[in-house]
């Protein structure tokens, strides 16, 4: 019997990029697919392996996608919380609040502090303007839909890293979230967001965080249950909304505002590239397996501007 864990871990070498399919790690899970050469084992995983959550690549699950960072290279990772995910003596975090601001948030919200954290760099507005450049590589696991004005974040990413440096991100795939009702980002809302600088999410983001979300659990999401649409207690929600609202007084309130799936993911980053607002280069979009709710994807720098 194959382990996946033990599989996963042998196709993955720090420095190395694997391809979104490596057709012997693909054959290697899916016995039905033993008769298939290389190039109807490629086609196959784009016709009917993706939408069906057949992973394609070790680095579809997060702990398989993190090895691709080597034990020498300087790393930061953004918005660890109390559960960081990269560790290791040149790792350093960056978060909206200290490691005592951390830890009393985890307790009142009955969140497990699963290590002790170290912030080296804090910005309550999510500024990354406070971190220095220098960086080998950038994480962050479920930050990127968070962020108000996305190709900001990206710009200040572009700037802590060194040519050619990697910004590998886990971003929470909407099908499988508690997102599932939401409509899939656009380009030009991006592109909007960052026109107007934006600091803070909208009132109406608000409010649709509050009213369109549904249950967390992928999988019954990946069974076909996604919950009631509208929502069973849709007055409470709007009511919890306006009061979030009210208390903010204009200041920021952590909701989603991009959705995102590995596909649309793709095709945004990739109309944001091709029109010269980011120097990076689109390298990897990994695959959402299936019962996951998460895909993984890579940003290489550029080294000089097109």
């Amino acid at each position: 019997m194959i382990r996946f864990e033990n599989l996963a871990g042998a196709f993955v070498k720090p420095g190395t990029l694997p391809p979104e399919c490596d057709v012997t790690y693909y054959q290697s899970l899916f016995p039905d697919l033993h008769y298939l050469n290389e190039q109807a084992l490629r086609d196959h995983y784009d016709i009917h392996g993706r939408k069906e959550g057949r992973s394609g690549s070790p680095c579809d699950l997060r702990f398989a996608f993190v090895r691709l960072v080597s034990p020498s290279a300087r790393v930061l990772e953004i918005g660890p919380f109390t559960a960081p995910t990269l560790r290791g003596p040149n790792v350093e975090y960056f978060d909206v609040l200290s490691a005592d601001g951390l830890r009393a948030r985890a307790k009142e919200h009955n969140y497990p502090i699963i290590e002790p954290v170290r912030i080296d760099h804090v910005s309550p507005e999510g500024d990354l303007s406070v971190v220095p450049s220098g960086f080998d590589a950038v994480y962050s696991a479920h930050c990127v839909e968070h962020t108000p004005d996305l190709i900001s974040h990206l710009l200040e990413v572009h700037r802590i890293l060194k040519p050619g440096g990697l910004y590998l991100m886990t971003i929470p795939d909407m099908r499988y979230t508690f997102d599932h009702f939401r409509t899939a980002t656009r380009t030009q809302e991006i592109m909007d967001a960052h026109t107007q600088q934006r600091k803070v999410h909208s009132n109406a983001a608000i409010m649709n965080y509050y009213t369109l979300s549904t249950h967390n659990d992928p999988g019954r999401h990946w069974n076909g249950d996604h919950g009631p649409q509208p929502r069973v207690d849709l007055a409470e929600s709007k009511a919890e909304a306006e009061r979030m609202i009210l208390e903010a007084k204009g200041g920021y309130v952590d909701v989603h505002t991009w959705f995102f799936d590995p596909a649309s993911f793709r095709r945004v980053m990739s109309a944001l590239l091709d029109g010269n607002l980011l120097s990076f280069d689109l390298a990897r979009v990994y695959n959402t397996p299936m019962g996951s709710n998460e895909f993984n994807a890579i940003l290489t720098k550029r080294n000089v501007r097109r």
